[in-house]
């Protein structure tokens, strides 16, 4: 059952929830004050929006849905999951941060031991249409655009990812913009990029290299969680970021495990 719960001061400084709009933030309050303690709770859209927002008529259920997933992309142990078709929140490490005496056996279901993080629904490279944001650029177009930076082809993923981020930040790209662009790209991947920018795109973003940087560290994050347990233990090779600057001695334990 839901206990009073505090909320630390830390809350209000963490990089992830300042990206995060305002209705965002209050409604993770909603759901970590909720949460029963096991840290679980209902999960649907309705649910969530007569916790949160029983008060305003001007949110629905759709803006709630919308919001929740956004949460479960940039914090880091919220997971949305479904079952026997209820969909339920839960919070992972729940009692490493919260301290409960006498706790009450959860009556919602747990995780499921087979679930994993979604996949990232990476863009189709057949896909020749033309996408509203995209402004009449396709994907086999091959022209490089006047705005274009020197050396990208309109069309290509990476063209893509500029374009966007140009409507993130809402305006021409800077040097260090480029740069911050070509670190994710190093980091991660230019598809996942893409993902996180455009994901950026669906709701206006006071800070929108704060809010793609947490999904990408999410996903990252997860996906490392989603490693079967008898996976032997390997030590990932660090981005390609911090990689150049590693001595040879330093790359060594890497290079052995490859």
């Amino acid at each position: 059952m839901p206990r009073r719960r505090m909320i630390d001061p830390s809350f209000w400084d963490d990089d992830t929830l300042g990206v995060l709009s305002a209705e965002e933030r209050l409604l993770f309050v909603a759901c970590f004050s909720n949460a029963d303690d096991d840290g679980r709770l209902r999960g649907s859209a309705e649910a969530l929006r007569k916790i949160a927002f029983g008060f305003r008529d001007d949110i629905n259920t759709a803006d709630v849905d919308r919001w929740i997933n956004n949460l479960c992309l940039c914090i880091r142990g919220l997971v949305r999951y479904e079952v026997d078709g209820r969909i339920y929140l839960a919070f992972r490490n729940w009692r490493k941060y919260q301290y409960i005496q006498k706790p009450t056996d959860s009556i919602i279901p747990a995780i499921p031991s087979n679930y994993h993080t979604p996949t990232i629904p990476l863009p189709d490279a057949n896909d020749t249409t033309t996408p509203e944001l995209e402004e009449g650029i396709s994907r086999k177009e091959t022209t490089k655009g006047a705005d274009a930076p020197e050396g990208v082809v309109v069309g290509t993923v990476k063209g893509k990812i500029i374009k966007r981020y140009e409507q993130a930040v809402k305006r021409v790209l800077t040097t260090r913009d480029t740069q911050t662009l070509d670190a994710w790209i190093d980091d991660y991947s230019a598809d996942e990029v893409l993902f996180a920018v455009t994901e950026c795109l669906k709701e206006p973003r006071d800070k929108p290299a704060g809010y793609i940087s947490a999904v990408l560290k999410n996903r990252r994050t997860e996906a490392q969680k989603d490693v079967p347990s008898d996976t032997p233990a390997v030590r990932e090779r660090p981005p390609e970021s911090i990689w150049k600057y590693m001595t040879a001695e330093q790359r060594e334990p890497y290079e052995t495990n490859a």
